[in-house]
């Protein structure tokens, strides 16, 4: 386990995995946890408290990963629409600024 965070951390760190999928991915393993007890576990009779509480908390990080994603997602647009329309003028400037 302590591999395991050591490499997203390093993934974190160089900026492959962003703290938005760090919460979806996060979020999945709690959904998955609480359906593996909620399906696998019949006699323990605190699995099913157990479960809603991982449940609830990984629906949570699901939503809160999703939002930054899209939030990173709709940044990321609008500062590409940005330099395109100043690459855009830029290029229209200077076919101005040259006359035959």
């Amino acid at each position: 386990m302590a591999s395991l965070r050591t490499v997203v951390s390093a993934l974190m760190s160089k900026g492959v995995l962003s703290a938005g999928w760090n919460s979806i991915l996060t979020g999945a393993v709690f959904v998955f946890v609480a359906y593996v007890l909620v399906v696998e576990v019949g006699g323990d009779s605190a699995a099913p408290f157990v479960a809603v509480v991982l449940a609830v908390t990984g629906g949570w990080q699901l939503a809160r990963g999703l939002r930054a994603e899209f939030q990173r997602w709709s940044a990321m647009t609008q500062v590409h629409r940005f330099r395109r329309t100043a690459a855009a003028k830029e290029l229209t400037t200077s076919s101005d600024s040259v006359q035959p």
